[in-house]
């Protein structure tokens, strides 16, 4: 009964390790800024950790264009491209923690 409070007693400990790592993985990344970008780097969208875009910066040739249409969806796919990196970031990040606790990489579900 004693092991089974001992081996009970380590599982918890550990469970609470990861958590604080897990914390501190969303800390770190939340403090991250990635860049999206599309056309060639005609658009450029930096994004947080958290999902919040710090700025977006347009090339001159963008303003010459009179192609409202397709400046809009530059702005878009560098958005998307933002976010994919930020996910993959994510992503990595609780991968390595999952190996280290010795769990599959993608035991979150990610």
């Amino acid at each position: 009964m004693n092991m089974n409070m001992n081996n009970m007693n380590e599982i918890f400990k550990k469970a609470q390790k990861i958590q604080k790592e897990m914390m501190d993985q969303q800390e770190k990344l939340a403090e991250q800024e990635l860049k999206g970008s599309s056309g060639g780097d005609m658009v450029n969208v930096i994004i947080n950790g958290k999902f919040e875009v710090q700025r977006i910066t347009l090339d001159e040739t963008v303003f010459k264009s009179q192609d409202k249409e397709m400046v809009e969806d530059l702005i878009v796919s560098a958005v998307n491209d933002a976010i994919k990196k930020v996910q993959a970031a994510s992503q990595k990040g609780y991968g390595d923690l999952m190996g280290k606790a010795g769990l599959p990489p993608n035991f979150l579900g990610s």
